[in-house]
């Protein structure tokens, strides 16, 4: 006779959490599940995106292949209750950093990412807003970086997953920012975003 239970094993104990980005028609609605922001710099390769290991020895980096900022979360779509991964640029990630400066917590932010352009490589729109935690309960928040590292088939590293982002990047997304000033001044830092390496 089988046995059965009512406790059902979570996703991740099954299988990885899928990486989505946003969709280049419709709109990808969720709740973020995280407790920050991660980010790391990537390397486009072969239709398959890569981290950058600088300042370790880094290959593209050394055939001259560009690196491009990515940001990372987890979050549960609205429409489906699937747990993932969502992947955005830095730039797509604004809207998250305003958020954290306003509400000072992603967990729990409520995000409608579509592209306007109906373009797979469109420009990204991301409206956030804040979750009616009275009528949802978020799960406990996985290990993002351990994830990423699962999903490149890289080393997982605890130690690589600091607290802050290194100087190089900062001084990159600042640069990113500061060519494009807030109308009112506001300030363009980076953030509670941290990098993985």
């Amino acid at each position: 006779m089988p046995v059965f239970t009512t406790n059902l094993p979570s996703a991740a104990e099954e299988f990885p959490y899928q990486l989505q980005r946003t969709p280049p028609n419709g709109a990808l609605v969720a709740v973020v599940s995280s407790t920050q922001l991660l980010g790391t710099y990537t390397h486009f390769i072969n239709n398959r995106t890569i981290p950058c290991t600088k300042p370790r020895d880094c290959e593209p980096c050394e055939e001259g292949i560009q690196k491009r900022f990515h940001v990372y979360l987890t979050a549960i779509r609205t429409d489906t209750f699937e747990h993932f991964i969502f992947e955005t640029t830095a730039a797509g990630a604004d809207p998250f950093k305003n958020y954290l400066r306003m509400v000072s917590e992603i967990r729990a932010c409520h995000f409608k990412a579509s592209r306007p352009s109906g373009k797979q490589n469109g420009r990204i729109r991301i409206v956030c807003k804040q979750a009616d935690l009275t009528k949802i309960r978020l799960p406990d928040p996985p290990n993002v970086a351990r994830l990423m590292c699962h999903i490149w088939n890289v080393p997982y590293d605890p130690a690589d997953a600091g607290p802050s982002i290194s100087t190089e990047v900062a001084e990159a997304l600042a640069k990113r920012s500061n060519a494009h000033p807030k109308p009112n001044g506001e300030d363009n830092s980076t953030g509670p975003l941290r990098l993985v390496q």
